[in-house]
């Protein structure tokens, strides 16, 4: 059966921390694969650059979603995860920080505006700061 379009199959992670690694360095903190997606945790203040890395060197164009997970037994509670889509390898890649409440993480609206309601989703939730974004308003428990 012939391919009636030019879409890529869904990429394997073969490869893949290897070479992020080479290209973050000593940013990255550990990466694993897990449930078949690959995952990256690097250092909070790096974000921004580690991100951009990502996008510029491994075509990770998209920010598709900006997670909070919380933690109460650690001392830094709270994982901001950040969800990366490849449309031209059809590749997802999560890249994981670690914040406590009062170590602010920075902003990634430089690289991608989407990120603004993002990250005020995740503050509303979880009260990340996150340094730099000009706009954390309440969205979703503002009562008032």
């Amino acid at each position: 059966m012939s391919v009636l379009h030019s879409a890529p199959r869904m990429a394997t992670n073969d490869g893949v921390i290897d070479a992020v690694t080479r290209t973050l360095g000593g940013k990255l903190l550990s990466a694993r694969e897990a449930h078949g997606e690959v995952i990256l945790t690097v250092s909070r203040d790096s974000i921004g650059e580690c991100l951009a890395a990502l996008r510029d060197t491994h075509d990770y164009q998209q920010l598709m979603e900006i997670a909070g997970a919380d933690y109460p037994a650690r001392a830094e509670r709270f994982d901001v995860v950040y969800m990366l889509l490849s449309v031209t390898r059809n590749h997802r890649l999560l890249v994981k920080v670690t914040a406590s409440e009062s170590t602010p993480v920075p902003t990634v609206t430089h690289l991608w505006p989407n990120a603004g309601w993002l990250e005020r989703e995740v503050f509303d939730l979880y009260g990340v700061i996150f340094e730099g974004n000009t706009d954390l308003r309440r969205i979703l428990t503002d009562y008032g």
